[in-house]
């Protein structure tokens, strides 16, 4: 369902577990281990339907892998430098927020064109039908 709808199960989690009262580095942890066995999945369900772009994938493998390390870097960072949490809360209240405008910005007007042009975008594959 993650993988059709594009909201990743950390979305919810997270901030359940911040709620909760969990460290921030240890409720982010947590969101990351949800992101990578929701993205193992889809990668899995693209491979049985011989849909994935292996080139693109490892690709995207590549940036995410740097993209990580840049992250927990300045989280770091950011904790050494400020002693709190709310800063890190803050940011990634920005990066949701801001991933949130950016799909009713650019993605959705997309979606909205295609359908109306006729496209159907949600149909039963093969692979689900059987």
């Amino acid at each position: 369902m993650t993988a059709i709808c594009g909201v990743d199960p950390s979305a919810a989690f997270v901030p359940v577990l911040i709620a909760l009262k969990f460290h921030p580095f240890i409720a982010i942890s947590t969101g990351m281990y949800l992101t990578t066995f929701t993205a193992l999945s889809a990668s899995i369900e693209y491979i049985i339907q011989g849909k994935m772009l292996y080139d693109y994938a490892v690709y995207a493998q590549i940036m995410t892998f740097m993209a990580t390390f840049i992250g927990i870097f300045f989280q770091f960072y950011i904790f050494e430098k400020t002693k709190r949490t709310s800063p890190l809360l803050c940011a990634i209240s920005f990066c949701g927020i801001s991933a949130t405008i950016a799909y009713f910005v650019f993605v959705l007007p997309r979606v909205i064109h295609r359908v109306d042009m006729g496209l159907n975008l949600f149909k039963i594959t093969g692979y689900c039908s059987n």
